[in-house]
This record gives C-alpha cells, sequence and structure tokens, in this order.
C-alpha cells in the first residue's frame, strides 16, 4: 500500500461494504495484486471487499454494466 491516505480509503470502504473505490492509484491501490491480495483479506475476517477500480475501469450503466455488486 502506498500512502497512509490510501489505507485510510480502503479501510472505510471495507467497513462501511463499498461497492467500489475508485483511485487513480494503480501504482499502489487499484491494480490486480492488490484486489487479490484484498480478496484474501477478506475471505479469512468474512468481510466484503469492494472492486478497487479506476476511471477508466468502473462499470457504467450506459455499457449495461450492472452497477450493484452480487455477492
Amino acid at each position: 500500500m502506498g500512502k497512509p491516505g490510501d489505507a485510510y480509503q480502503l479501510a472505510f470502504a471495507v467497513a462501511y461494504g463499498m461497492d467500489y473505490l475508485l483511485s487513480w492509484n494503480q501504482a499502489h491501490l487499484a491494480n490486480a495484486l492488490t484486489q487479490v491480495r484484498l480478496r484474501e483479506l477478506a475471505s479469512e475476517r468474512n468481510w466484503r471487499c469492494p472492486l478497487l477500480v479506476t476511471p477508466d475501469t468502473i462499470p457504467r450503466a450506459a455499457l449495461g454494466q450492472a452497477l450493484r455488486r452480487q455477492d
């Protein structure tokens, strides 16, 4: 994880059961490795983890993508 602000944002997203965490920080936060590690931790602790997305990867209703996550 990069800066402490990233950790706070991620912690709030997990604590509040957010569907997505939007970030421009692809180096430390919104990348595949972090998403995999987050899923592992969430599974171990029975948490619902957000999808880490960038403005380019967030689902869009206009493209027919589901906006709400189905768990």
